[in-house]
């Protein structure tokens, strides 16, 4: 774990029982427990949020906050409706933290539709998303840079190594106060993790069909979703 830089951030003691006003000026916006603000009062236990990075506010000052990315999600009573078309009909389950969840089903049952009320794309019409007991509508702006959604279709540009189309996914998904130092040392560390670094400057259009080569592709395109997280 690397230690997380606070962006032209103040954090001071404004009284003697440890309540501190904190100030940023993040590009991507800076938050306290979910909601976007610019100066607020914090009290112990509060999380301060500013793109891909988390603090908690503990005793007198912030500290990273140590993310094991074991997230639960919970789903209660989503409904969307389309004319007189019942796309969901107020659908509730749970996913417990590192479970894996099929949806699955003929054309035009809801699959795309329930995916974009569960990532918060397209939330749903009634009904709440807990993302790890917070509300992902409610604090979208926020938990939007936790989620990553992977398209059925392989989508990156062919013309572009695997490396420069990770580079442009990551000129998208971060603001403009992370370093192109701090960027591309994200983009080593996803190619490693998707055992993708030997392939990093190949062409993606000299990449010839195969089951591993597909394989690889898919890789890629979890990892341009994975690379602002």
């Amino acid at each position: 774990m690397t230690e997380t830089k606070f962006p032209q951030q103040l954090v001071e003691r404004a009284n003697p029982d440890r309540v501190s006003s904190a100030l940023a000026a993040s590009s991507n916006g800076t938050y306290v427990n979910g909601q976007q603000v610019e100066q607020a009062a914090l009290s112990d236990g509060d999380l301060l949020s500013f793109g891909h990075h988390q603090m908690v506010f503990d005793d007198i000052a912030p500290h990273d906050y140590v993310d094991t990315g074991r997230v639960s999600l919970r789903a209660e009573g989503l409904r969307v409706t389309a004319g007189a078309r019942n796309l969901l009909p107020d659908l509730s389950f749970a996913l417990e933290e590192c479970s894996l969840l099929a949806v699955v089903g003929p054309s035009g049952t809801g699959k795309s539709t329930l995916l974009e009320a569960l990532t918060g794309n397209h939330p749903a019409q009634a009904g709440t998303v807990r993302y790890q007991d917070r509300d992902l509508y409610a604090e979208y702006a926020d938990l939007r840079h936790r989620i990553g959604l992977v398209p059925q279709d392989d989508i990156p540009h062919h013309q572009l190594t695997v490396r420069r189309a990770i580079r442009s996914a990551a000129g998208l998904r971060f603001g403009a106060d992370v370093t192109p130092a701090e960027r591309d040392q994200r983009i080593d560390e996803v190619l490693d993790q998707l055992a993708l670094t030997t392939h990093a400057d190949q062409r993606i259009a000299m990449i010839r069909p195969s089951v591993e080569i597909t394989r690889r592709r898919f890789r890629l395109v979890r990892r341009r979703s994975m690379v602002g997280l």
